[in-house]
């Protein structure tokens, strides 16, 4: 680790699953919901909730088969499809939350075949991409919220001298079928490892004696 990242909004993934029947919790009991629209069943999409326009905002997530790019707001009873003029590419496990200084919903990262890096901001009708000075590095999984008290006026710091070095070590069995993102896993440790190195170490590592 080179450095560790304090930003005005700090990068909180909601995974849920929307399915027809919604759960809601409110005083101490969890209540079905059965929304006339809802989206399909997802993995790991962005969701956050959007103060200034009283809703939850859902973005994105894995339906199985590939990475999606909807976005839907939850009314508090039902679900709406939105159909922004300009929204970010497909992904899924992406970084949301509220900007209660600016009154937007904040999206960053997450994986659509590749990290991605990229920032988003939804005020309420579309999506604009912004192109920030300091960026936190490319990911997914990360988690943001944001601190009226304390968030203001924070910047990137470099904090190395902190953290000893480190080694990682990632064992593979062999004859297994590995995902895109575990090629770009091993690859954002060591970028010689790219996908073609991997599969010929794989082919010509030899059989272990079980």
């Amino acid at each position: 680790m080179t450095a560790t990242c304090r930003l005005r909004v700090i990068v909180c993934v909601a995974a849920i699953v929307s399915l027809a029947a919604i759960p809601a919790f409110g005083q101490g009991t969890w209540t079905a919901q059965t929304p006339a629209a809802h989206p399909s069943g997802l993995n790991a999409p962005a969701t956050a909730y959007d103060r200034a326009r009283a809703n939850v905002v859902l973005f994105g997530g894995y339906n199985g088969s590939d990475w999606t790019d909807a976005t839907w707001t939850w009314s508090g009873s039902n679900w709406t499809l939105r159909s922004p003029a300009t929204k970010p590419p497909k992904r899924y496990l992406a970084s949301m939350g509220y900007d209660a200084v600016h009154g937007e919903v904040v999206m960053f990262g997450g994986y659509g075949g590749a990290f991605l890096g990229d920032t988003w901001t939804w005020n309420g009708t579309t999506w604009a991409k912004k192109l920030p000075a300091h960026n936190p590095p490319t990911g997914a999984g990360g988690m943001m919220a944001y601190d009226e008290a304390r968030d203001r006026g924070l910047d990137k710091l470099d904090a190395a001298h902190l953290f000893a070095p480190s080694t990682t070590r990632l064992a593979l069995r062999r004859g297994t079928f590995l995902r895109g993102y575990v090629y770009d896993f091993i690859a954002r440790f060591a970028p010689k490892l790219d996908r073609a190195t991997v599969d010929a170490a794989l082919a010509s590592a030899p059989a272990r004696a079980e």
